[in-house]
């Protein structure tokens, strides 16, 4: 068995002693069974390889195809020339205990449980567990987290790294993060998956400001409306679109969010005045809040 915890909730995978590496990102958030009993949010996954059976009504979605079987859907995820090479049923995410079923024909050879877990819908117990799993650069300064989030090739890694160099901030994952509500305030939290990145770290920390980026010709923050913090966090959320119960439970919690975090837009370029240009705006408004 291996146990793991991501935004408190606790993960206990059982391979059939097949032992399959976690990986270097998934050992950063390793823990052990006492933890995972004592967590009030748990998922049991066990890990089952064998040949599937036929599958009806395919539906490709480019990666994964999603299939109707016996009155389940079922995820198919590709893996290298492996076509519906793991599958799962969604609805196991909901009840807490999943099988994730792996086609033998797949090599093993460099094969990680955190790969496997990336492509087996693991959001789906993030947002049932009422954690979204958002497509941002995650940074730690001492006031707390700020999150860069943008679609890809926009600047978020870019803008992480000028704050890393300009304040000292420290880069907590270069492009994902779990957002989860504790006591009424709102949380970052580390993830197994990082992206080209590769930087990947076990992190807890208040949420500050999401930051919502588009380049620019001068640099300049801008408020949003109720609308734009909304499409710019789904937009970002990782989600089954078509899945109607989590594209409403997401909504239920971006709204949530909305309402309690501060969600601006940066307008910038990629440089020492856009760190400056944010840095002024988040004290000034945060002495105003005081």
């Amino acid at each position: 068995m291996l146990y793991f915890k991501m935004a408190e909730i606790g993960f206990c995978v059982d391979d059939n002693d097949n032992k399959i590496p976690a990986g270097e990102y998934l050992r950063l958030f390793q823990t052990d069974s006492r933890e995972y009993e004592s967590l009030n949010d748990r998922v049991k996954i066990v890990v089952q390889w064998s040949r599937p059976e036929e599958l009806h009504e395919i539906q490709d979605k480019g990666s994964y195809a999603v299939c109707r079987y016996k009155d389940n859907i079922v995820v198919a995820t590709h893996y290298g020339r492996c076509r519906y090479g793991i599958l799962f049923k969604i609805d196991d995410w909901a009840r807490g205990e999943i099988l994730l079923q792996i086609n033998p024909e797949i090599s093993r050879k460099d094969f990680t449980l955190n790969q496997l877990l990336s492509m087996s819908g693991i959001h789906s117990a993030f947002i049932n567990n009422n954690t979204v799993t958002l497509h941002a650069s995650y940074i730690q300064t001492p006031e707390g987290a700020i999150l860069f989030t943008a679609p890809s090739q926009t600047g978020k890694s870019t803008q992480a790294e000028l704050w890393e160099h300009y304040t000292g901030a420290e880069i907590i994952n270069g492009d994902r993060v779990l957002i989860r509500k504790q006591d009424s305030q709102w949380f970052a939290h580390g993830i197994s998956v990082c992206g080209s990145s590769k930087i990947c770290k076990n992190r807890k920390c208040l949420i500050r400001a999401i930051v919502v980026l588009e380049q620019g010709k001068q640099n300049t923050v801008l408020d949003l409306t109720q609308g734009e913090k909304y499409r710019a966090l789904l937009l970002a959320s990782a989600i089954y679109n078509w899945d109607a119960g989590q594209v409403d439970k997401v909504t239920q919690l971006i709204m949530q969010i909305i309402e309690n975090v501060r969600i601006v837009k940066l307008v910038c370029r990629p440089d020492k005045d856009a760190v400056t240009t944010l840095k002024t705006y988040l004290n000034e408004v945060e002495e105003n809040d005081c």
